[in-house]
C-alpha cells in the first residue's frame, strides 16, 4: 500500500531524499497569487556535484522540449 504523501511536508520529503542519495538538486515554484510566489531550493553535495547535476538537468530538459517541439510540428503536417 502506498503511503499518503499529502500529509508529509515538503521539508520532510526533501530531508528523506537527502538521506537516500549522495548528491541532489531540488527546485520548486509555487504560484500563491497574482502578486506572490514561493521558490524552494535545496541541494546536497559538493559544488562540482551540484553544478554537474544542474547542467545534466538543463541538458535533459532541452532534449525533452526539442523532442516535444518536433512532435508538435509533425502533428501539424
Amino acid at each position: 500500500m502506498t503511503p499518503d504523501l499529502t500529509l508529509v511536508s515538503t521539508t520532510e520529503l526533501v530531508d528523506e531524499i537527502s538521506r537516500r542519495v549522495d548528491a541532489f538538486v531540488f527546485i520548486a515554484y509555487q504560484d500563491r497569487s497574482k502578486k506572490s510566489y514561493a521558490l524552494i531550493t535545496e541541494f546536497k553535495g559538493s559544488a562540482l556535484e551540484v553544478i554537474g547535476l544542474s547542467e545534466m538537468l538543463k541538458d535533459r530538459v532541452k532534449k525533452v522540449v526539442t523532442s516535444n517541439d518536433e512532435t508538435a510540428e509533425e502533428d501539424e503536417s
